[in-house]
């Protein structure tokens, strides 16, 4: 089961955005126990981080299948386009579940929501940290 791709409708990634603000939140934190007024260079390396973050999730899962047995000859390219494009998709509803068969080319559709959702959590993470708009160390 991968948390990052639980999505709600299809089309919310829930998983994303909750998984990302759980990995983003250090830097709230952080920034609230040093009292750290946050920059535009701040929002940046939140977007880097954001970036690195999504990334991360698919190379996990690249280099497990790997270990498990993946063949050498599959590139990270070709799962990453695999993944994308020929994960399934199954809804519930009333307790019964329904497989809506695999993506397709909707899948980068769906990655596109995925990692627009990555960009969002960052700029929510940056805009609660910042409550003055310029960066100072508070003394």
């Amino acid at each position: 089961m991968n948390l990052f791709s639980f999505s709600l409708y299809l089309i919310i990634p829930v998983g994303t955005i909750v998984l990302s603000i759980a990995a983003l939140s250090g830097y709230y934190f952080g920034a609230k126990k040093l009292e750290y007024q946050s920059s535009s260079i701040d929002l940046f390396f939140l977007f880097g981080v954001a970036l690195l973050f999504g990334f991360s999730i698919f190379l996990g899962q690249y280099l497990a299948l790997l270990m498990i047995g993946l063949p050498d000859s599959v590139s990270f390219v070709d799962f990453f386009s695999r993944d994308v494009t020929k994960s399934e998709y199954i809804t519930y509803r009333h307790g019964k579940a329904s497989n809506q068969g695999s993506a397709g080319e909707v899948g980068w559709l769906l990655f596109l929501v995925q990692f627009a959702c990555l960009f969002a959590a960052a700029k929510t993470i940056y805009s609660f940290a910042d409550n003055r708009g310029d960066a100072v160390w508070k003394d």
